[in-house]
C-alpha cells in the first residue's frame, strides 16, 4: 500500500502488504512483502527485507544494495504478473 505524500520511482518492487507512508522511495528499489517504509528517503537501487520497519536514518544504515539475483527474481515476478493479467482478460 503506498499511502500519504510518497514519491516513488521508476521499476521498483513493492511486495504484498508492505506500506510506505509518507516516503521518497528512489528508482531500482525492491521492498520485499511485509515492510514498513515510513517517514524515510529510500535511495536508488536499495533492498528493504521482509518484515523490515524502516523508519529512520539508522534503519537506513542497516539496507543494502540490491543483488543481480533478486533484481532476477523481481523480473520473473513481473513477467508472471503480466501473463496472469493477460490471460485472465481473454
Amino acid at each position: 500500500m503506498i499511502h500519504g505524500p510518497c514519491k516513488v520511482g521508476e521499476n521498483n518492487f513493492i511486495g504484498f502488504k508492505s506500506i510506505v507512508f509518507n516516503a521518497t522511495v528512489g528508482c531500482g528499489v525492491v521492498v520485499l512483502h511485509q515492510a514498513l517504509v515510513e517517514g524515510v528517503c529510500i535511495p536508488d537501487f536499495i533492498y528493504v527485507p521482509s518484515t523490515m520497519a524502516v523508519s529512520t536514518e539508522k534503519d537506513l544504515q542497516r539496507l543494502s544494495p540490491v543483488l543481480s539475483e533478486l533484481t532476477a527474481f523481481v523480473e520473473k515476478v513481473r513477467r508472471v504478473n503480466n501473463f496472469l493479467a493477460e490471460v485472465s482478460c481473454k
